[in-house]
C-alpha cells in the first residue's frame, strides 16, 4: 500500500452531507489526494476509523470536512464526530463548497487559474456559477468569488439548449484560464451539444465529482504545510471578511491584538481571551478590512466594576453564527480570592457587514 503520510499522521478530506460522500487520503509521494473506498454512507467518526485501519495507523495530523455550512446543528454533529476521537482543534477544518473548490483549483498549476477559475456546480435545474481571482492589497493575496445563479426550465424541453446559451453568456462577461464543472445536472459521459465547444474556448475545462472531496484534502494539507495559502487569504463566501481587532498594552507596550483573522471558515471563527483592564467605561473592537478600511465597534462595559491595582479581569468570548455576525461575551472575572466576581455579564451582536459596505 502506498505510503500516504510524511511521519506518523494521515492527512484526510472528507465530503459530508448527513453521512460520508466520499473521503481522500493525501499522498505525501504522489503530492496528491487519493480515494478511499468503502466509507460511502458511514458516520464521519466510522469512516475515519475505517481509514487509519486501512492505512494501519492510528494518529491524524490533519483533517478537513466538507459540509453545507448552513445547518449549525449538523455542524455541532460533525464537530462532536470529530472530537470523539480525540482530535484537537487545530488539527481540523470544517469547510463549506466554494473553500474546498479554492483550495482545489489553486493546488493546480498557475497557468489553470492565473485569469480566473470558475466552477459550474449544476443540480439539473439550477446552475451556480462561480468566478474567483487574485486581489492584492498592501502585500497580500486575497482570493476572491463572485457568484450568479440561473435556474433552467427542466419542463420544457430545451435545458439543454438553454444551458449552452447562458454559459455561452457567462463566458462573453467573463475571463477564466479554467472551469470546472460538477453537480448531478452534467453527465460526465456526454456533454449537451456545442457545450463542450463553449468550454474550452480560450480555457481549459474539466468534469468530475470529486472536486469538493479532493480540496478538503488539499485544505487539510495546508492546514499544516501552507505551501500555496502561505500569503493567501481567502475572502470567498463562507469565510470572514475582517479582521477583529483590538488595542492592548502589553508590558508597557502599546501593539494592536489580532482577536480573529479574516479569510477564517465562518464555523471555525472563535476565540476566547482573558484581558486585565484600566479604569475604562468601553472597549473598541476594530474590524478591517482587506483594503485597510477600519470601523470601530464600541462596547459599553461600564457595567463591570473596576478594581484598583490592576485587579479589574475579564474573559472576551468571541465566536461567528454566519459569515457576517459575531456573537460577543464579556464577563468579570473577578481577581482569585482577592476580588470575587461581580458576575456582571455583557453580551453583543457584531454585524461584520457594517465594515464592508
Amino acid at each position: 500500500m502506498e505510503k500516504c503520510m510524511k511521519d506518523q499522521g494521515l492527512i484526510i478530506g472528507i465530503e459530508y452531507d448527513k453521512s460520508v460522500i466520499q473521503a481522500c487520503v493525501y499522498d505525501m509521494r504522489a503530492g496528491i489526494p487519493v480515494a478511499c473506498d468503502e466509507v460511502s454512507g458511514l458516520s464521519i467518526a466510522d469512516a475515519i476509523r475505517r481509514i487509519l485501519g486501512r492505512y494501519n495507523v492510528d494518529e491524524i495530523d490533519s483533517l478537513c470536512v466538507k459540509s453545507g455550512l448552513s445547518d449549525i446543528e449538523e455542524l455541532n454533529d460533525i464537530s462532536d464526530q470529530i472530537n470523539s476521537l480525540g482530535i484537537n482543534e487545530n488539527q481540523y477544518m470544517i469547510t463549506g463548497s466554494i473553500q474546498s473548490f479554492a483550495y482545489y483549483a489553486y493546488s493546480q498549476q498557475k497557468e489553470l487559474y492565473k485569469s480566473g477559475v470558475v466552477l459550474m456546480d449544476y443540480d439539473g435545474q439550477v446552475i451556480n456559477i462561480y468566478r474567483l481571482s487574485y486581489n492584492t492589497a498592501d502585500g497580500v493575496q486575497y482570493i476572491v468569488s463572485a457568484h450568479e445563479q440561473y435556474t433552467i426550465d427542466s419542463q420544457s424541453g430545451m435545458s439543454d439548449k438553454k444551458l449552452v446559451e447562458y454559459v455561452s453568456d457567462y463566458f462573453s462577461r467573463n475571463t477564466a484560464s479554467s472551469v470546472y464543472l460538477t453537480g448531478k445536472g452534467f453527465d460526465v459521459k456526454k456533454l449537451p451539444d456545442g457545450l463542450s465547444k463553449v468550454l474550452v474556448n480560450g480555457r481549459k475545462a474539466y468534469i468530475g465529482q470529486n472536486l469538493y472531496v479532493r480540496g478538503a484534502c488539499y485544505a487539510a494539507y495546508e492546514n499544516i504545510y501552507h505551501d500555496i495559502f502561505d500569503n493567501v487569504t481567502l475572502l470567498v463566501d463562507g469565510c470572514i471578511k475582517v479582521n477583529i481587532e483590538t488595542d492592548i498594552n502589553e508590558r508597557g507596550k502599546a501593539m494592536r491584538f489580532r482577536i480573529i483573522k479574516m479569510g477564517t471558515e465562518w464555523y471555525m471563527a472563535r476565540r476566547s481571551v482573558d484581558f486585565i483592564i484600566e479604569d475604562m467605561t468601553t472597549l473598541a473592537l476594530k474590524l478591517i478590512t482587506a483594503d485597510g478600511k477600519c470601523t470601530d465597534k464600541i462596547i459599553d462595559i461600564s457595567s463591570i466594576p473596576y478594581r484598583e491595582g490592576k485587579t479589574t479581569r475579564i474573559r472576551m468570548d468571541i465566536y461567528a453564527v454566519s459569515q457576517d455576525k459575531c456573537m460577543l461575551t464579556i464577563k468579570d472575572l473577578g481577581f482569585g480570592e482577592i476580588f470575587r466576581t461581580s458576575g456582571r455579564v455583557i453580551t453583543e451582536e457584531i454585524d461584520l457587514s457594517e465594515a464592508c459596505l
